[in-house]
């Protein structure tokens, strides 16, 4: 397995104990027949209610709703402000696109290239992962579109590496389209007026697929410095004559089930601070701080002048005890200040 891939899959594993923006699910006991009988918008909402622990039942009522919810979820992705929620809501984009994914209509295909577009921008590496089976499973018809991601020099590498390895989820389900995909992505790799980092990232799909036809291209990128930090020559030799392919075949829809939704939510609750230890970390941060700064990272942004832009409520990085402060100070400005109303409150 190459080491992108490898690095990127550990990531995500780990990724499944943060803690992140999750409320108590409210609809977790009702049953599929329930589900069943809630109106479109009320189906739409748990995407933003429920965050990781959104139910099998609920996730699948969607998708047999098919193309009547499809411009809802890709409305949801569309929303920029929907890639950085600070509150449960964070993972309604993530929903959006797994369920279009699982629709597979030629519709989700536009959505879909914008949430491949925007999970990089926003760091997103659970939807990075995933999209290449979610496009894998969607088919040819996406194929022309992704090329043209891929083909296009001015995107950032990583987009291309995402196009690149979508086309080869869809060479892996359709076989018939295997010699046009990767003659495709060995002509990426082989041609020295590319980006460098794009012509690695090719390499690394062409090992991971196993396409020994290419082999001695790839030894050539490990030669040329090309590949450096991402295989070696004993990697290609070695991993040339197996197929690594669990980010172009996986089953994204393993996020809904039972096991993997009690994992998450026992990784979030051994992570969750009491409410007293909230209480007292807020109260020890002034006005003016950067809420989603823990108090040990505060030197080092301090020498990174370029972190300071992403500083501050809005920041597109994780939340740091935010609702907490902003009660802990609210709480404590009403008792000092003997506030008896809202009205007394609003006006100081």
């Amino acid at each position: 397995m190459s080491f992108r891939i490898n690095n990127l899959f550990g990531r995500i594993i780990r990724r499944d104990g943060e803690a992140r923006g999750v409320t108590e699910p409210a609809s977790l006991d009702a049953s599929p027949l329930e589900y069943g009988k809630l109106p479109d918008d009320r189906l739409i909402q748990l995407l933003f209610t429920e965050a990781d622990q959104l139910p099998l039942a609920a996730a699948r009522e969607i998708v047999a709703r098919s193309r009547r919810l499809i411009p809802a979820l890709a409305g949801i992705i569309e929303e920029g402000c929907n890639w950085h929620k600070h509150d449960a809501g964070w993972c309604a984009v993530v929903h959006a696109a797994y369920l279009l994914g699982a629709i597979a209509d030629e519709a989700a295909i536009p959505p879909l290239l914008l949430a491949m577009e925007d999970a990089g921008y926003w760091d997103n590496e659970m939807l990075t992962y995933d999209l290449p089976a979610i496009f894998g499973r969607i088919g040819p018809k996406a194929l022309s579109l992704l090329r043209e991601i891929a083909h296009d020099d001015e995107q950032e590498p990583s987009l291309r590496d995402s196009a690149m390895m979508s086309m080869a989820a869809v060479a892996q389900n359709h076989p018939e389209y295997g010699q046009e995909v990767f003659l495709f992505i060995g002509s990426i790799a082989a041609d020295s007026n590319e980006n460098r980092e794009t012509r690695a990232y090719a390499g690394c799909i062409l090992l991971d697929c196993g396409r020994q036809e290419h082999e001695a291209l790839l030894l050539s990128l490990v030669r040329s410095g090309v590949a450096a930090n991402m295989f070696d020559a004993g990697e290609v030799r070695r991993d040339i004559k197996d197929q690594h392919l669990h980010a172009y075949l996986h089953d994204w829809m393993d996020f809904y089930s039972p096991e993997m939704i009690a994992s998450r939510r026992k990784g979030t609750e051994e992570a969750r601070l009491t409410e007293e230890a909230a209480l007292k970390e807020a109260l020890t941060r002034d006005w003016g701080e950067d809420p989603d700064v823990c108090p040990d990272e505060d030197a080092s942004l301090d020498e990174d002048a370029g972190e300071s832009e992403e500083c501050g409520l809005n920041s597109p990085r994780k939340p740091w005890l935010v609702r907490e402060q902003l009660s802990a100070h609210s709480a404590r400005t009403i008792h000092e200040k003997g506030f008896k109303t809202a009205d007394e409150m609003n006006a100081y």
